[in-house]
């Protein structure tokens, strides 16, 4: 139920408040129209029983004034109309339950001060359909039965100054329906304008907001940093202010740390020419051996730490890159130095990026496999405008809770993939770092018969390709 509740619940800001206002709109319309409606019910009922009375009471003095009965019910029935029925009678018409509720009070009073000679004897009251009958019991016609929305007749009686009686039947007028779509149009087309107008003003309100969210989305460390328009009402642009003055602060951060990281690397070069020299001139072939190894440690810890900074030290040059031969190059370079490596990659599949690094980064891939798995297959495919590089070996892969560690910078897997294999731990970080930087994915997954799958997706190359622009 909550995971409904959530689903049907708006998301952004502007649709939130659009469903904010759409249920305050509603709400005041529909109060509105009902106050409405009642008001104006109000008015017309009492017109109703203004009218109503006023007829009556002419026609009792119409009548009255009459010197035969004959003349009298002829008169009567002349009388009628389609809403108000009039009868002459000489006894009065039975009604059990006179004046049951305001508005038949409210009529009696009205008409005891139109007829005061016959206020004495006025009898207001309902009866059904079916039931009207003169006080001797004999039935009456009844043409106004299927003209009212209620079951019963409104009766009126009056006596005449011979003692006679003359009587009305009127319908009670049923209460008009509170659902007029005629009358719900304005407050619609209302409504729609005011949904309009509300969602045109929230996008330029919220304008802002989303610039906000692009910039700091857009936030790259190694890049310039795309300042957040200062514009909107003074809360957003105090936001922004303090937005754009973060980044500065973390760019120099980074940039310092880095360029501080980058000396002591380079610096370490020069000591550690000292030491190989002074190596040279051991006599102990074990030891020389052993420092030659640590040295070599060392300089490949260094060359791949400048290379993992390099690589985000902003953006470098693009062109197109003819990815299968870029594969051969890599792969022969591997098998040179005796590894077992395996290359299907057709011609002609082209991305744009950086060479160089581009180069880098797959090298880490395949170089990685090759270290750690006996046999090494490499497959370039393509499918949904991406190029798709997938390396498999044969090696022991990795445990599952590491799959997304090894990413990290200078972590290693303390199993056989450890120090007396090499490395520094910067391989797959450099080699990720790349590939996300143009705009692809990489993921390692463990194969079901053995050793570890990466596979390395990237965009194809969308710009014009020449001869002279392939690497």
């Amino acid at each position: 139920m909550m995971r409904l509740v959530r689903f049907l619940t708006p998301d952004t800001v502007v649709a939130r408040a659009v469903t904010v206002l759409l249920l305050a709109l509603l709400v005041v319309n529909a109060v509105g129209y009902m106050t409405y409606r009642m008001g104006i019910d109000a008015i017309i009922g009492a017109a109703r029983e203004r009218e109503l009375a006023e007829r009556i009471s002419s026609i009792t003095k119409a009548v009255n004034e009459l010197p035969t009965a004959s003349e009298r019910d002829r008169a009567a029935h002349a009388l009628s109309t389609l809403t108000l029925e009039v009868h002459w009678a000489h006894v009065a018409p039975t009604i059990d339950n006179p004046e049951p509720d305001a508005m038949c009070r409210s009529l009696s009073e009205r008409l005891k001060k139109l007829l005061p000679r016959n206020s004495s004897a006025l009898i207001v009251g309902y009866v059904p359909h079916s039931d009207h009958r003169q006080g001797d019991g004999s039935a009456v016609s009844n043409q106004i039965s299927n003209l009212g929305d209620s079951s019963y007749n409104l009766q009126i009686s009056a006596r005449l100054d011979d003692g006679s009686w003359l009587w009305f039947l009127s319908y009670v007028p049923g209460t008009a329906p509170y659902i007029s779509w005629s009358a719900l149009l304005v407050p619609l087309y209302m409504c729609v304008a005011i949904i309009l107008i509300a969602v045109l003003s929230l996008r330029w309100v919220t304008r802002p907001l989303r610039l906000f969210a692009d910039a700091a989305g857009k936030f790259n460390i190694d890049a310039e940093a795309q300042k957040v328009p200062e514009f909107g009402p003074v809360e957003l642009r105090t936001a922004s202010r303090a937005m754009n003055s973060m980044l500065e602060r973390i760019q120099l951060l980074v940039r310092e740390r880095t360029a501080a990281l980058a000396a002591l690397s380079h610096d370490l070069r020069t000591p550690i020419t000292r030491i190989q020299l002074r190596n040279e001139l051991t006599e102990d072939d074990t030891l020389r051996t052993a420092t030659e190894a640590d040295l070599a440690e060392m300089n490949e810890m260094i060359q791949s730490t400048l290379e993992y900074l390099r690589v985000g030290a902003g953006n470098m040059p693009r062109r197109a890159i003819d990815i299968g031969a870029m594969l051969h190059t890599i792969c022969d370079e591997q098998a040179d130095i005796g590894h077992d490596v395996a290359l299907n990659a057709p011609p002609g599949i082209l991305m744009s990026g950086s060479p160089n690094i581009i180069k880098r980064a797959l090298t880490n891939v395949i170089a990685n496999a090759c270290k750690y798995g006996e046999k090494v297959k490499v497959d370039l495919t393509t499918t949904g405008g991406h190029m798709q590089v997938t390396v498999r070996d044969e090696g022991p892969g990795i445990p599952e809770q590491d799959l997304e560690r090894v990413f990290e910078p200078f972590y290693r897997v303390e199993s056989s993939r450890s120090r007396t294999t090499g490395g520094t731990g910067l391989g797959l970080t450099i080699a990720r770092k790349v590939i996300e930087g143009h705009g692809g994915l990489v993921t390692l997954t463990n194969r079901p018969t053995g050793g570890l799958e990466v596979v390395v997706s990237m965009p194809l190359c969308s710009m014009p390709v020449t001869a002279a622009m392939v690497k």
